[in-house]
């Protein structure tokens, strides 16, 4: 049954149950509105940020940093894809901020519309998956992850 709802997505342009299912969600919002305004956001991977609180922070360890902790100890000699994939990452803050500039552009619009907007970083800031491994390699190379005994890994 699973396998008949990836095939009829993929029919109609949806990758996966995820990307259908977010789709189907966004219809519904669509249709049962009815008089009231919405913006709808969309986000590509969130990861650690930019600036503020400080460069680099992170509440959790997640989808990218997992990979990244994981190849700096050693413990993940390779991952499959293709290395001119661009891969679709946005910072924290910067979420944060394009939400604030959304509110403020939308916060008093009495338009009975429905606004989408793509927070993402592939088209004007892309990073491969190349470039990702070749920044990771220099990263840790010059700064080793040390283990519990102090010894570089």
């Amino acid at each position: 049954m699973k396998e008949l709802g990836l095939e009829r997505a993929r029919k109609y342009g949806w990758q996966d149950t995820y990307m259908f299912t977010k789709a189907m969600g966004e219809m519904m919002i669509n249709n049962m509105k009815g008089d009231i305004p919405v913006v709808i956001i969309r986000l590509s991977v969130i990861e650690s940020t930019c600036k503020e609180p400080f460069p680099g922070w992170m509440e959790v360890n997640r989808m990218m940093h997992l990979i990244v902790l994981h190849y700096g100890k050693g413990q993940l000699t390779g991952f499959l894809v293709d290395p001119n994939g661009v891969l679709n990452v946005v910072l924290a803050d910067m979420v944060a901020n394009a939400i604030l500039a959304v509110i403020a552009n939308h916060g008093m619009a009495q338009k009975q519309d429905i606004k989408i907007y793509q927070i993402t970083s592939s088209v004007t800031n892309p990073l491969d998956f190349q470039e990702l491994s070749e920044l990771l390699y220099e990263h840790y190379n010059s700064s080793l992850c040390i283990d519990a005994k102090g010894r570089p890994i």
